[in-house]
């Protein structure tokens, strides 16, 4: 039995998501670019522009080529529609990123995977009320219940509502970012 990564797990339906949500015109940031057959896919419906970001050089099609944490700074985010993270793992430490740097409400897609009792950011579990001590102490107890704890983390970037379609411990979903108000402090 494979144990690696997958590329596009579940691809269809990942692109049937975007399909519902994406807009002709929509300017589109995907974080985790592969070989971008994922959107390619959604153009084929949707006429969206789609810039890839991805740490590997695939031969199929074109991105631009980093680490997302310290690529996103750099890049003008406010000027897409759409930030894509289909990740594999727990996409928080990229969606508080680009949380505290839009001026602008965003489309959100992304995907949420948890094996077991596998690591959680300590974005998500500080929306818990979960330290970095407590993670490293009790770090299976901590990480229980992720994709709800992910929700909750949402909630305290001001996300109202979470569309998800759930297979095992594999999410794929969306949600609408708002932007940060003047002074507000998230995750307090």
């Amino acid at each position: 039995m494979n144990k690696g990564k997958t590329n596009n797990s579940h691809a269809q339906i990942k692109a049937l998501l975007r399909m519902e949500f994406a807009e002709h015109g929509d300017r589109v940031l995907d974080v985790f670019h592969g070989n971008g057959l994922l959107w390619d896919t959604v153009k084929n419906s949707v006429d969206v522009m789609v810039s890839g970001l991805d740490k590997e050089q695939y031969t199929i099609g074109f991105s631009l080529l980093g680490d997302s944490a310290k690529t996103i700074p750099n890049i003008e985010v406010d000027s897409f529609d759409i930030i894509d993270f289909d990740a594999y793992g727990d996409p928080s430490p990229y969606i508080d990123l680009v949380s505290r740097m839009i001026a602008t409400e965003k489309k959100v897609f992304f995907t949420f995977i948890q094996s077991m009792y596998g690591g959680l950011s300590i974005e998500c579990l500080a929306a818990s009320g979960i330290s970095q001590n407590m993670k490293k102490t009790a770090p299976a107890l901590c990480c229980r219940n992720g994709f709800n704890r992910f929700k909750r983390y949402l909630s305290t970037l001001g996300v109202l509502e979470v569309v998800s379609i759930n297979y095992h411990r594999k999410h794929y979903g969306f949600f609408t970012l708002p932007p940060m108000k003047v002074g507000q402090n998230r995750h307090a």
